[in-house]
């Protein structure tokens, strides 16, 4: 089968995870969206996610988010494009979908990439490193004041490894 030259052919089973995972990771780097996807089962080969990436930056459904130089590889966010095409083939969401005013705010570009770290650190099951957020935290502390009123010891601690 013969495609128009410049046309881009989407592959369900391919793109449209890879698409869904940049949308729901709001921002996310090459690497951490190539062990994504390997923990997703869509792609195991490096060239051919290399080569799905540049496809979709270059028919505007992914874009790069310039001005991130400490993540190690390129971060990429997706693209009103990219929403549409989603929506199109079933994927919507209520938060970002293609009506969306304003896609992700680059000042959360870093905290969309700690969350990724962590996410992966799940998939991959190490407890290496113990990550404690200011939320986790207050939560912690919060439980501690509530059992010592209930009586009873409670602990709860959060691991994750990167």
């Amino acid at each position: 089968m013969r495609y128009a030259k410049g046309g881009l052919v989407i592959n369900p089973e391919r793109d449209i995870p890879l698409l869904r995972q940049v949308r729901n990771s709001r921002f996310v780097s090459h690497n951490q969206l190539f062990e994504l996807m390997k923990f997703g089962g869509s792609d195991r080969s490096r060239d051919s996610f290399n080569w799905r990436v540049r496809r979709l930056i270059k028919s505007g459904h992914i874009s790069f988010c310039g001005g991130v130089f400490c993540a190690g590889s390129a971060v990429y966010r997706i693209t009103k494009e990219g929403l549409i095409l989603l929506e199109h083939h079933g994927q919507f969401t209520t938060v970002l979908h293609s009506n969306t005013q304003h896609l992700s705010h680059a000042s959360q570009v870093f905290h969309a990439l700690e969350l990724n770290a962590i996410q992966i650190a799940l998939a991959h099951g190490s407890g290496d490193c113990f990550l404690q957020y200011d939320f986790a935290v207050s939560l912690r502390e919060g439980l501690r004041r509530h059992s010592r009123r209930m009586g009873r010891r409670c602990q709860s601690t959060l691991r994750a490894g990167i």
